[in-house]
């Protein structure tokens, strides 16, 4: 969003969940994701003809799912979605019993809203969502992007 907000196009990009260490699934999809990453950028530069790849002040959101046991497992198809608007994290504090408290730090297990990144990704198929600084960008921005986007394929 930071690149957004100083006027640079940007592309965000990710593959599995939040697990440390990075199981070795999560390592096996970087290839499909990166493929996927470099025929959208070409498909986006033919459309461009030597032009803005996107509309200004709006950047991509790319949510890779990670599929089959050694995580190379090929996606079921792409979506152009919007960002969830649900936490992903959720924080509190636990009291040790000694007059001392722990913070905690969870993962959220609220389901996705339809149509959205989550949602998408939860169904094993590639998110692309239109992003901008104050989150999902305004509906023509929206559409204008969706349109470059329209029969994407993983």
């Amino acid at each position: 969003m930071t690149a957004l907000e100083d006027r640079v196009p940007a592309i965000a990009v990710s593959t599995g969940g939040l697990e440390t260490p990075v199981p070795d699934r999560i390592l096996g999809a970087l290839r499909p994701t990166d493929d996927f990453v470099v025929s959208l950028v070409d498909r986006l530069r033919a459309r461009a003809r030597g032009g803005r790849l996107l509309p200004q002040g709006v950047g991509l959101g790319i949510d890779h799912p990670v599929l089959g046991a050694d995580g190379t497992g090929t996606a079921r198809g792409a979506d152009v979605t919007t960002q969830d608007p649900r936490p992903i994290l959720k924080s509190g504090y636990a009291d040790d019993g000694d007059g001392t408290w722990k913070a905690t730090v969870g993962v959220v297990g609220e389901p996705a809203h339809p149509g959205t990144d989550v949602a998408s990704v939860e169904a094993g198929r590639i998110s692309v969502s239109p992003i901008a600084p104050g989150w999902n960008p305004g509906p023509a921005d929206h559409a204008r992007t969706a349109a470059l986007l329209a029969g994407l394929r993983p």
